[in-house]
């Protein structure tokens, strides 16, 4: 028997989104507009919004990482 067999087994699916964002980009009034209601899995889905500082440098290493592992 599979785990993901949704008859047999039920289970709840969540979906995320996340945003990485420098303070002078993070606008609050924009993330409170965000609109998902046309998403498949909309009752479960969150956003993770992180902002800081010097969130560029972060996002730099990051895509280096990933790229030197692809």
């Amino acid at each position: 028997m599979r785990f993901q067999n949704r008859a047999r087994r039920p289970y709840r699916e969540f979906s995320g989104a996340a945003v990485l964002l420098n303070d002078p980009a993070f606008v609050p009034e924009t993330l409170a507009d965000a609109d998902a209601t046309d998403h498949p899995n909309g009752e479960n889905l969150r956003l993770l919004a992180i902002r800081g500082t010097d969130l560029m440098k972060l996002v730099h290493a990051l895509y280096a990482r990933a790229a030197s592992d692809a």
